[in-house]
């Protein structure tokens, strides 16, 4: 049996606004190497990073931007479908003579169902038919989901600079 120790830092983060505490465990595995995790309230990210052998962990994760450390992270699209958009643009374009009816209460069924996930591969008949093909012309809205996970990152770098920064005075 082998048994090993890693450095582990971990910080806690709370009084955020609309957010519960977060925890951030930082295993410094040595060689420029590390794991990031980051728990708050029942959601857990985690990543492996590498880093210049010039900085420390903390401060790369404090030199992070939020976009950065948000691709590492999660998988999190920034925009969502508007379905709603969609099925009234479906009504439009049949209101104009534009799909025939039985076309437009195909594409109207399956709007909803196959919107609920961005710019998958299947999605694209269905962009084609109503949007010309064009991606951009799709509605969407802001992801909840991605703004709140957003804040979250947003306060792992603030924490780990206010870290990074009383460790520098030390």
């Amino acid at each position: 049996m082998k048994v090993e120790t890693s450095q582990v830092t971990k910080i806690h983060i709370s009084n955020i606004e609309g957010i519960e505490p977060i925890t951030v465990i930082l295993e410094d595995l040595g060689q420029s190497s590390g794991k990031l995790m980051v728990k708050c309230s029942y959601e857990v990210w985690t990543c492996h990073l590498v880093w210049s052998e010039e900085s420390s962990f903390i401060e790369t994760i404090s030199s992070m931007n939020v976009e950065y450390l948000q691709a590492y992270l999660s998988g999190s699209e920034q925009f969502i479908i508007d379905g709603e958009k969609v099925q009234s643009d479906i009504l439009h374009l049949r209101r104009n003579k534009k799909l025939d009816r039985i076309t437009a209460r195909k594409l109207y069924s399956v709007s909803f169902k196959q919107f609920v996930c961005i710019w998958l591969a299947e999605n694209e008949k269905l962009i084609a038919r109503i949007y010309g093909g064009d991606h951009h012309a799709v509605p969407h809205r802001d992801n909840w989901h991605y703004l709140y996970e957003r804040k979250i990152f947003q306060a792992v770098i603030s924490g780990a600079w206010s870290i990074y920064q009383e460790m520098e005075v030390a």
